[in-house]
């Protein structure tokens, strides 16, 4: 269940976690995660393999967590044209206009 309130996102002036405390909401972003869309609260934010990842508070299943470029968080070029991304919409676009009329003289 996600939280959707933004009452449940609690932002502070302070950058440390008091004891049961929950920081501002991120909302996932990943394209083919199942929580898409969804707002979480973030419990705790940590480095790994030079990743950052947010363990976000879910209601009745305890923390999820997940790379910081699966979120809203994420910086602007991770997603970019310049990214890594590789399937485009406007390169799916094309690659249609270059196999329909491939397609076509196969089906002749």
């Amino acid at each position: 269940m996600a939280v959707s309130a933004p009452s449940d996102c609690r932002r502070s002036g302070s950058t440390t976690l008091q004891f049961n405390e929950l920081s501002d909401c991120v909302e996932i972003t990943h394209p083919f995660h199942p929580f898409r869309g969804q707002h979480y609260p973030v419990v705790k934010s940590q480095k790994w393999a030079r990743r950052e990842l947010f363990s976000l508070a879910v209601a009745g299943r305890g923390t999820l967590c997940v790379p910081r470029e699966w979120t809203d968080r994420a910086d602007p070029e991770v997603y970019s044209s310049h990214g890594p991304l590789l399937l485009l919409y406007e390169r799916l676009v094309e690659l249609c206009a270059i196999v329909a009329p491939l397609r076509k003289k196969t089906e002749e």
